[in-house]
């Protein structure tokens, strides 16, 4: 039996050695909670394709003179992933977009959801709220899952590095925020063979319509998968939607919504350290 780590977006730089050591001190905390221990660890997989998602991103985004950051003149168009994806988080977030346009001093005709200046509202007013997430930055943070969801070529790339990782022989898979995607992704087109003992998400955007709209059709748990369990702190805004069941992904997705991951709300070392994910993880890996 072995584990898997999917990373999500903005890991570029790093490598999969300082992944697997952050991932494993975070599920460390959450086995020492949960009061067991695994000894030895099982063989740990970390497919890493922080660097290729960077430079595919950038290469595909120039060649198609796309604009999808905060500072996006506002005669381009509003990419519809990013309105999408800023929208849902100020809902999730408890911030009534109607009330934000005399405050931000938007005109009539700049309050559309079509308009640039709407959707950099919305993103300041998030970013204003959560220092955190001001760190992760609003429009990078769809960026890399635009990329990822338009374009085959990439998603061919992170597949030919994911897959192979998780294989055919019995594993527990971790995946985070884009990892998730990702994750899902790799088990629906490419491995049917898969023997996975738990997907574990974290943080996940899967709910998203625009992410939804765009996966292998028709969705459903994919084939190997024994279990699936979806975690989200509620103020993780980044995840979108808390749950994944029936009324926003899939039904058959065990769920844990009130996870506190304190001052990191979208931190995958805050996951995993919470008693439950470890005790989860173990008893995946042990059965």
């Amino acid at each position: 039996m072995k584990l898997v780590f999917i990373h999500g977006r903005a890991q570029e730089g790093r490598s999969s050695a300082e992944l697997r050591k952050q991932w494993l001190d975070g599920l460390m905390k959450g086995l020492s909670r949960a009061g067991v221990q695994l000894d030895p660890l099982p063989p740990i997989e970390v497919p890493f394709y922080g660097d290729a998602l960077e430079r595919l991103t950038s290469e595909s985004l120039r060649r198609a003179a796309l604009v999808v950051t905060r500072g996006a003149p506002p005669t381009e168009a509003v990419d519809p992933v990013f309105a999408a994806m800023v929208y849902q988080m100020a809902i999730r977030d408890g911030i009534d977009p109607r009330q934000i346009y005399d405050e931000e001093g938007l005109t009539v005709v700049e309050r559309g959801p079509e308009r640039w200046e709407w959707v950099q509202a919305l993103a300041r007013r998030l970013e204003s709220r959560h220092p955190w997430l001001a760190r992760l930055v609003v429009g990078k943070v769809t960026r890399d899952v635009k990329a990822y969801i338009d374009f085959p070529h990439i998603q061919d790339v992170v597949h030919d590095i994911v897959a192979p990782a998780i294989g055919d022989g019995p594993c527990v898979i971790v995946s985070h925020s884009l990892g998730t995607v990702v994750a899902y992704w790799a088990l629906a087109s490419r491995l049917p063979n898969a023997d996975v003992r738990l997907l574990l998400t974290a943080g996940s955007p899967l709910g998203l319509g625009t992410i939804k709209d765009r996966l292998p059709h028709p969705l459903a748990i994919p084939a190997g998968v024994r279990g699936w369990l979806n975690v989200t702190d509620e103020k993780d805004i980044v995840a979108l939607y808390a749950r994944l069941d029936s009324s926003t992904f899939l039904d058959g997705i065990e769920n844990l919504t009130d996870i506190d991951n304190g001052d990191e709300p979208h931190a995958i070392e805050r996951y995993l350290a919470d008693v439950r994910v470890g005790r989860a993880i173990n008893q995946a890996l042990t059965e």
